[in-house]
């Protein structure tokens, strides 16, 4: 969506995007739609035993390469690589594939484990019976959840301000 932005293709993404620093160098966005979100790890019957995040260490976890996700990953692999650990290998999926998508792969056992917002994992956790949401297994916390629109819009920037305030 954010290159979609950059090239014209429209004016806003709204979306569930989390506020990087990588992207708000690409795009502009509003306020916060939700606070102090964490991407938390998420398993199922496939995954392997994990006690705390050095435990991802060396292991593969499928993400898209667009998301925050990669991201919090590419830091948490920063983390375990000045302490001497292997880093997490990166397996990129598909762009098409949505969180839900990946729960689903790894609530099925085709998948050891996935990153998602907390909020979307708490909420697919009661639908799919397989996976465990790991609270205590987050890749990030205290992120904000907001839509994007393209760099240097005030007045489209004052207008979904302004919605999502009353939404």
């Amino acid at each position: 969506m954010i290159p979609a932005l950059e090239n014209g293709l429209g004016d806003i993404a709204a979306a569930n995007l989390t506020v990087t620093p990588a992207r708000k160098a690409r795009v502009d966005f509003s306020i916060p739609l939700l606070k102090n979100v964490s991407e938390l790890v998420v398993t199922g019957p496939g995954s392997p035993p994990l006690d705390d995040l050095d435990g991802l260490a060396g292991r593969k976890v499928h993400v898209r390469r667009s998301s925050s996700y990669w991201e919090s990953l590419e830091a948490l692999n920063r983390s375990l690589g000045g302490r001497g650990l292997e880093p997490v290998e990166l397996e990129p999926v598909a762009e098409y594939l949505e969180d839900e998508d990946l729960l689903e792969m790894v609530n099925a056992g085709m998948l050891p484990m996935a990153i998602v917002d907390g909020h979307k994992a708490e909420f697919w956790a009661q639908v799919l019976g397989s996976i465990e949401v790991r609270e205590d297994l987050a890749v990030r916390t205290g992120g904000g959840i907001a839509w994007a629109f393209r760099r240097g819009s005030p007045k489209l920037a004052d207008v979904i301000n302004e919605y999502v305030k009353g939404h």
